[in-house]
């Protein structure tokens, strides 16, 4: 059903635990700082880092509007490089954050983006962005939108992650060895606060896009946009 399009933003940290506490309940199991890290960096990016969250939307996901609640905006859509066309969108709607942030893992641990979330475990979150942008999550420029996807995972660990309790990552290595051959000298080139602030909102996946697997999880039936 068409609702009004209604602002329901959140802190940072709010996200974060949203996601954390969304991914729980899924899959009986908490996610790994890696996956939660590359989640808080797409919507990071998608919704302003929570300023720019629509009808508890995570992610900017589209819907045909079949079933459940939905909200329409007016926007550009991408449709070949540097063409872009007017269009009506469907946005997915949520009575409440926990039940978008569910919606937002169903979509990206389905069939249709299981290659994209070998990067979320791998902690790759420019590999993510362009595996994404591949499967047609979003149609924008990938690549300017990996490298801020790299700046807000950064972003997560030394910041968002020790906020929720997570505590901090370990120190990269700053010799020579097996993992670091170069012997790359430790730090971080981690953004701010007010670093990498976006909304895509437009430039999105279709929550109906999603197939049941073999072990159970519930999900959302496939359109093929993905």
């Amino acid at each position: 059903m068409l609702v009004e399009r209604t602002k329901t933003p959140l802190s940072e940290n709010d996200v974060a635990s949203v996601l954390q506490r969304a991914f729980a309940a899924l899959f009986d199991r908490e996610p790994t700082r890696e996956i939660l890290g590359v989640g808080w960096a797409q919507i990071a990016l998608e919704n302003a880092h929570g300023e720019a969250i629509w009808n508890n939307n995570f992610g900017n996901i589209t819907t045909t509007g079949a079933t459940g609640d939905f909200y329409e905006l007016e926007t550009k859509e991408q449709i070949h490089p540097g063409q872009w066309k007017d269009v009506t969108m469907k946005y997915a709607a949520h009575a409440t954050p926990e039940d978008g942030a569910e919606a937002y893992w169903r979509l990206v641990t389905g069939t249709h983006y299981a290659s994209a979330f070998t990067f979320f475990e791998l902690g790759d979150a420019p590999g993510a962005a362009m595996e994404l942008h591949r499967l047609g999550y979003f149609t924008a420029n990938p690549g300017p939108i990996a490298v801020s996807f790299g700046h807000l995972y950064d972003r997560f660990l030394h910041y968002i992650a020790p906020a929720i309790g997570l505590g901090m990552p370990p120190p990269p290595p700053s010799e020579p060895g097996p993992g670091n051959p170069a012997g790359s000298p430790g730090g971080s080139d981690v953004c701010g606060p007010s670093d990498d602030v976006g909304n895509l909102e437009g430039e999105t996946a279709s929550e109906d896009a999603v197939a049941t697997e073999d072990d159970g999880k519930e999900k959302e039936n496939d359109d093929g946009k993905g």
